[in-house]
């Protein structure tokens, strides 16, 4: 099964990317991600096209 979402920190582990590196793409790239009260959380099907999308530029 898919994981539709996944939270900042299991995120960052998946695909190895530092808590900083995301936050500064949310803030300065529409990265696909949310919050819900104090948590990120990031939709992974977004992100996969957001990356198709930032890795073209």
């Amino acid at each position: 099964m898919e994981k539709v979402q996944l939270k900042l920190s299991n995120f960052c582990k998946e695909y190895d990317m530092s808590r900083t590196t995301i936050l500064e793409l949310i803030y300065t790239h529409n990265f696909p991600a949310y919050k819900i009260g104090n948590r990120w959380y990031v939709d992974v099907s977004k992100f996969i096209k957001w990356r198709e999308i930032y890795n073209a530029r």
